[in-house]
């Protein structure tokens, strides 16, 4: 029994003895491995195999590591991109520029440290780069300035390799009209082609091969690549950048289902240059409109806001019966026209409003006034067939002609009805700083008149539509100043300082002179 136990306690003890046995050995081999590491280090040269991004640095200092390093980074910033358009667009145009001009470089601040670690570091950063082979543990990495790339990209390359989509439109031809076909625009894909020349940018300076940068065997040896005596020539790389077809909205298939002109309307404009302008500046808005079958157009939307950076300039307008300036002013005319001409074809009116005061380039009851966020004109198309809307200003008249399917004996006409007129109401204000008697008219005012006009459809002579169109406009007062300041009396007479007594005055020949007193 004794011997038993003796036995279990020898072969309890027995795997410390073993694990004291290898713990010494393994310590001996580490030890060995940082003599050895050691051993590979003098006078501050690393000759330790370091290679970070495929170069070959064994031997070599701190100072030399870098100058290596910043050699070939200098050597991958001198690569030059060549650039193509996707043949498919039949563009051949090629662009080559270097990489700096892309805002494309290679940061190798992070491989000459790791090589500085290497050569100056301590024994565990030497026995770690021994152990792993010197495998470099921070390459240099590519570095892209994405802003860059794009502006490039934007403004040497799309700005001239970019079309605008080209609409189909219609050119008038007296009673009738011909149709000309639009094309395909074309447009660089900035994003896509930026994405594609930072792969190629990537693949290039991480695929490095490393005898094209290793140091010769012997003096008398040149890299692969390099003449003696000179630089490696730089790399060329090359990407097809990608494009994007646009296609137009309006095209000629769109516009076959059109026979004519369904109707013209136009007014004569005048007024200051701003009022000219602003006609001319929203009638171009609308030229061109296409609406499909049951669209709805909307003059605001069309036109947009009235505003200086949309090209407005301020005019006279009406606003709560007077007249002020304001940006925009004198567009109303052109809703007012667009109105008459949609009226004319006999389309369905949505929306539409008078002005508060009537207009001098319309009969009463024919204007429709417009306001950006407030008041709109509306008509939807209500036919089978789309309709064109072309527009003009010329001679200080603005036309527009709608271009649909006409209907075979159909005619449209104005008819007036009813009208009523209430005369101004005068508003007299007086002002003392104006001299008495004097009258200034502020405000003409605006009598107040009801009006109502048919639109009367006829089909083959007999009359199949009778529309009644109401317009309201509120009687503003004419506004006028009478002035009564009041006169300033004349001096009275004053002796002369001679103290002679001043002549009288001749004799009014038309008075009737007084009797003597007796």
């Amino acid at each position: 029994m004794p011997s038993n136990r003796s036995d279990r306690s020898l072969s309890r003890r027995a795997p410390a003895r073993r694990l004291f046995t290898i713990v010494p050995f393994a310590a001996l081999v580490a030890a060995g491995a940082v003599v050895g590491a050691v051993r590979h280090v003098s006078n501050g040269v690393a000759a330790i195999p370091v290679h970070p991004a495929g170069l070959i640095l064994d031997g070599k200092s701190p100072d030399e590591s870098k100058s290596a390093l910043q050699s070939w980074a200098a050597e991958r910033n001198s690569a030059r991109f060549t650039l193509h358009i996707d043949p498919a667009t039949s563009i051949t145009r090629v662009w080559q520029p270097p990489a700096s001009k892309l805002g494309l470089s290679v940061n190798v601040g992070a491989a000459i440290r790791s090589a500085a670690d290497a050569a100056n570091g301590g024994v565990t950063a030497r026995l770690v780069h021994w152990v792993s082979g010197g495998q470099s543990l921070a390459p240099p990495q590519a570095q892209v300035d994405r802003p860059k790339l794009e502006s490039y990209l934007n403004h040497q390359i799309a700005h001239d390799i970019g079309r605008p989509a080209r609409r189909a439109s219609v050119r008038p031809a007296g009673s009738s009209f011909t149709i000309h076909a639009g094309a395909d625009g074309l447009a660089l894909d900035v994003q896509r082609s930026a994405d594609a020349i930072t792969a190629a940018w990537n693949a290039y300076v991480s695929a490095v091969p490393t005898s094209a940068a290793a140091p010769p065997a012997s003096p008398d040896v040149q890299p692969p690549g390099s003449p003696s005596g000179a630089a490696p020539a730089a790399a060329t790389l090359e990407v097809t950048l990608p494009v994007v077809v646009t296609h137009p909205d309006l095209v000629e298939n769109d516009l076959k289902a059109m026979d004519g002109v369904l109707a013209s309307f136009s007014t004569h404009y005048r007024g200051t240059s701003n009022r000219r302008s602003n006609i001319v500046l929203a009638t171009r808005k609308i030229n061109g409109t296409l609406l499909r079958p049951g669209e709805i157009f909307s003059y605001n939307r069309v036109v947009g806001p009235r505003s200086g950076d949309a090209g407005f300039l301020p005019a006279p307008q009406y606003v709560h019966g007077k007249h002020v300036m304001g940006e925009g002013g004198g567009i109303c005319q052109v809703s007012s026209t667009l109105f008459n001409a949609a009226l004319l074809s006999n389309l369905k009116i949505v929306r539409r409003q008078n002005h508060s005061m009537p207009v001098a380039y319309l009969k009463h009851g024919r204007d429709a006034t417009a306001v950006y966020g407030a008041i709109d004109m509306q008509f939807q198309n209500n036919t089978s067939a789309p309709i064109y809307i072309a527009s003009a200003t010329k001679g200080g008249m603005v036309e527009f002609t709608f271009y649909g399917k006409r209907t075979p004996g159909r005619e449209v006409s104005y008819v007036k009805g009813k009208e009523t007129i209430r005369p101004a109401p005068v508003e007299l204000h007086h002002d003392a700083r104006l001299a008495a008697g004097r009258r200034i008219t502020q405000e003409k005012g605006s009598p107040g008149i009801n009006v109502v006009w048919y639109r009367v459809v006829k089909e083959n002579g007999q009359v199949v539509s009778r529309q009644p169109f109401v317009s309201r406009y509120h009687a503003f007062p004419r506004i006028v100043v009478l002035g009564t300041k009041a006169r300033a009396p004349k001096p009275a007479g004053i002796a002369p300082p001679d103290g002679s007594v001043p002549a009288a005055p001749p004799p009014d020949p038309g008075a009737v002179p007084t009797p003597p007193t007796p």
